[in-house]
């Protein structure tokens, strides 16, 4: 079975290329035929390129040549139903990531309605095969808000899909609203959840988290969080106990805290991935670093700066894909907006909170995460078998 994805695999973002691996190596390993649609909009393209360094864009386009098997560059529907006319796919899967989102003052395609992620141009193939959002998230978009010729839109797009899942809570209310209860889509974890079963990173990318393994404490988020004698008190508390505390950046930016050591870029996302995965705790504002923390039972704490939020301080936490991923293992008091942060979260109670975090509720989600995930694919695996 041949299958064609579509997702934001190719973009500088670590989270983002381990999703779409794992979504492809998962696929793979069943036996089927998967290829990561190269849906390159120009404008996309060099936003993303101009975001990073050129020696940190290579390590992120070293994951897509070395593991991924891609189409040519497709830069909008006409070049995506030229390409799927001649492959003859039977199955067109959109996901996972934001794909769903539309928000105003976006400055690419992708945060627009309508857009090829959408997969309406598949109506315009010579063969029609099934279609599937996979863990399709509207990052925090408020639907309600839109005009009524974009909700129109948006309801027929989605009532036009052939299985229909998200990745949180908001993002499947959405779904409700925009098609008036008709569908009730599935929560589907974050691939990254099967990332360990489906893929063994080479060993090279881990060799200095795993020497120091377990006995260092990850901070990723903006230095306008906390205060230089903030991280100063939390770095001796953490030293007292044997730990270091170390930064770990993200594509486009290095955090210049007073740390025992700073992560420098360039960073392969299999290294980055590494260094999470052997820590004993990770601070951090950003999605993917907590759902990595989480399938690999390392403590976290989340500066949540992903929902929509008032002066920093009040925030609908609903909309939030950090603050939802915290719920589901019983860690939303392990949850702060940045305002809240800098008043409530002492360098001590850091330390606590992440002492403290609740094991049984990691386990049992990495479990149910796994089965679920694959209860979906089979789902819409099944839709190609049964056209």
């Amino acid at each position: 079975m041949k299958i064609g994805i579509i997702t934001h695999f190719w973009v500088a973002n670590f989270g983002a290329n381990l999703q779409a691996l794992s979504t492809f190596m998962y696929l793979k390993k069943q036996g089927y035929n998967p290829v990561m649609l190269n849906y390159k909009p120009l404008e996309l393209e060099n936003s993303t390129v101009n975001s990073v360094t050129p020696q940190q864009y290579e390590f992120h386009k070293d994951v897509v040549d070395t593991y991924l098997n891609t189409s040519p560059v497709l830069r909008d529907d006409n070049d995506l139903i030229d390409y799927c006319n001649k492959e003859k796919f039977d199955l067109i899967i959109a996901g996972s990531d934001s794909i769903l989102r539309v928000k105003k003052n976006v400055a690419t395609e992708d945060g627009r309605f309508p857009n090829s992620f959408w997969m309406q141009w598949v109506d315009q193939l010579d063969i029609k095969p099934p279609r599937a959002f996979l863990a399709a998230s509207t990052e925090g978009s408020y639907y309600p808000l839109l005009s009524r010729e974009i909700k129109k839109g948006i309801h027929e797009a989605i009532s036009n899909t052939n299985y229909v899942s998200v990745r949180d809570r908001w993002s499947k209310s959405m779904v409700k609203y925009i098609t008036k209860g008709n569908i009730n889509p599935n929560i589907c974890p974050d691939p990254v959840s099967v990332l360990n079963e489906v893929f063994e990173i080479p060993k090279e990318f881990g060799q200095q988290s795993e020497s120091i393994k377990g006995k260092y404490v990850l901070i990723s988020t903006s230095t306008k969080y906390f205060s230089p004698s903030w991280v100063a008190e939390l770095k001796k508390i953490l030293n007292n106990d044997g730990k270091k505390l170390i930064s770990l950046p993200t594509p486009g930016r290095e955090f210049e805290f007073n740390v025992d050591h700073s992560i420098k870029l360039p960073l392969h996302p299999f290294e980055w991935y590494q260094w999470i995965k052997n820590a004993s705790g990770i601070i951090t504002s950003q999605f993917h670093p907590i759902a990595c923390s989480i399938f690999n039972s390392v403590p976290f704490i989340s500066i949540d700066i992903s929902g929509k939020m008032y002066f920093r301080l009040f925030g609908i936490r609903q909309t939030s894909k950090a603050y939802d991923i915290c719920c589901n293992v019983n860690a939303a008091n392990n949850s702060y907006l940045p305002m809240q942060a800098r008043l409530l979260l002492s360098p001590t109670k850091t330390v606590n909170l992440l002492s403290q975090i609740d094991n049984s509720a990691i386990n049992q989600y990495q479990i149910e995460s796994r089965n679920k995930y694959s209860e979906i694919i089979d789902n819409i695996i099944c839709l190609a078998k049964n056209n």
